[in-house]
């Protein structure tokens, strides 16, 4: 039996191991077996697979997946079989792509993603335009004034382009080191970044256009967002992760756009705990 709830399989393993907690399993290139091999029902066999499991990878472990608490969506499929319209779709796509020459589909697959290219055609390929301070700078002032006078600079330029909503600002936490999103944001402390998204809604909003405060909630790295989960307790979620949200409505922000990631094991955007108390 393991102490730690928490278990790092080696890869190549096939004797099956104990767990102390099925719900928090380090599992690599793995799959969970929920074969009991204890009269405790704590206890779960993990064994191995040649199916590989979820990859993320950091610079002390590669190739690991984090098993979470699963928490049920309230939003089931309403036909018997989900995966039916996507290979139908998928097959629709690929008759008519068949029909392209090799002319068009090159045309429609080249060019630069958004973190790269050195801005030949403007700023998010938009030209006449301002490339503001980060989100992190911004917050290090500590200036409330100066903040909201950015973001109300922001706003005019959206407006000024015929934009009606700003995809910001970004108040997530920085949770991750290395995330790819860390200098939009406000920093680490829950206070700062508070009244740092207060200003930037309320200036982007004076300026005329609507604000929409991003990623609700716990999208803490940009690896693998779409597929990991972010586990947190109540007390952590309340008192960290969602006080910037909470100063964003109290700030009468005109929109908010939920995260791509799992929250506790389901879906930020159709959670059924974290989307009420939003």
């Amino acid at each position: 039996m393991l102490a730690s709830p928490f278990v790092l399989l080696l890869l190549g393993t096939s004797v099956p191991l104990v767990v102390s907690n099925p719900l928090n399993v380090l599992v690599a290139n793995g799959t969970l077996n929920n074969t009991q091999t204890s009269s405790s029902e704590a206890e779960t066999a993990v064994t191995f697979s040649d199916r590989p499991a979820l990859n993320i990878s950091s610079h002390h472990t590669s190739n690991i997946t984090y098993i979470s608490p699963q928490v049920p969506a309230p939003l089931k499929a309403t036909h018997a079989n989900p995966s039916s319209k996507w290979d139908e779709a998928h097959d629709r796509a690929r008759s008519y792509l068949s029909k392209w020459t090799v002319a068009e589909k090159v045309s429609l697959t080249t060019g630069l993603g958004w973190q790269q290219g050195r801005l030949a055609s403007g700023v998010r390929s938009t030209d006449y335009v301002s490339a503001f301070p980060a989100g992190i700078n911004a917050a290090a002032t500590f200036d409330k004034d100066l903040i909201y006078s950015r973001g109300y600079a922001m706003g005019q330029e959206f407006k000024g382009k015929g934009a009606h909503v700003a995809l910001g600002p970004m108040t997530n936490m920085g949770r991750v080191a290395a995330a790819g999103r860390n200098w939009e944001g406000f920093g680490g402390d829950p206070y700062l970044s508070g009244w740092a998204t207060d200003a930037t809604v309320r200036g982007l909003q004076d300026a005329g256009v609507q604000a929409c405060v991003k990623h609700f909630v716990s999208n803490e790295q940009e690896r693998n967002r779409t597929t990991s989960s972010s586990n947190i307790d109540d007390r952590t979620l309340r008192e960290i992760y969602t006080h910037p949200f909470l100063r964003a409505v109290q700030a009468e922000v005109a929109s908010v756009m939920c995260s791509y990631n799992l929250v506790n094991g389901s879906w930020a955007c159709e959670n059924p705990k974290t989307t009420p108390a939003m």
